[in-house]
Formats: structure tokens, sequence, C-alpha cells
């Protein structure tokens, strides 16, 4: 389907992957299981139990970091419903994530 991908995100299973969705220039990706508390998405180094793979859940998160930090692509992080959207800031020595404005989950 037009604008709507899947992105490889192995670690907490074999064969994760989080969806894409885009359209001219916005992008937003669905993280799935690549987080599971609010944590992670400051400490990305921080595991969940449930991680098959941990070292490569967190590669993963390390390159979905990179790949997010300070761009305007939205993630959406389905574990954690208090923050659930959001974008990747830079912070001294972490990642920051900033919840986006006017978006409210169910």
């Amino acid at each position: 389907m037009p604008g709507v991908t899947v992105m490889e995100t192995h670690g907490h299973t074999p064969g994760h992957v989080s969806v894409v969705l885009s359209s001219g220039t916005w992008r937003a990706i669905i993280l799935g299981d690549v987080v599971h508390c609010a944590v992670q998405l400051q400490e990305a180094d921080w595991a969940c139990f449930a991680d098959v793979d941990p070292k490569r859940a967190r590669e993963t998160r390390d390159r979905l970091w990179a790949e997010l930090e300070g761009s305007s692509t939205v993630a959406a992080a389905s574990h954690v419903s208090d923050y659930a959207f959001g974008r990747i800031a830079p912070a001294e020595g972490a990642h920051q994530w900033l919840m986006v404005e006017g978006v409210t989950p169910a």
C-alpha cells in the first residue's frame, strides 16, 4: 500500500518489524515491541525481560534513536499509553522523548 512500509526491528522477537507511515515529507513509525516502558524511550540500554535477544534489541533501539534524534518523524510507542506519540530530541549524554502536542492516546 502506498505510504506503508515495514522496518526490521529485530531483538524482541526474531522477525519483529515496525510499521512506517509516510506521505510527502510527513513520516511516522509505530515502534511495536521496540520499547515496553517509558524509561526505554530515553534509556535505550534498559532491557525488557521479554526480549529474546537483548543485545540485538539494544542495537535496534540505538539505531532507531540515532535515526530519529532531531528529525521530524513522529514515533508511536504502543506500550506506553501516557507518552505514546513523540519525537527523540538530542540531550546531553542521553536522548529525550518529547511528547507530540495535540495527540492524545485513546
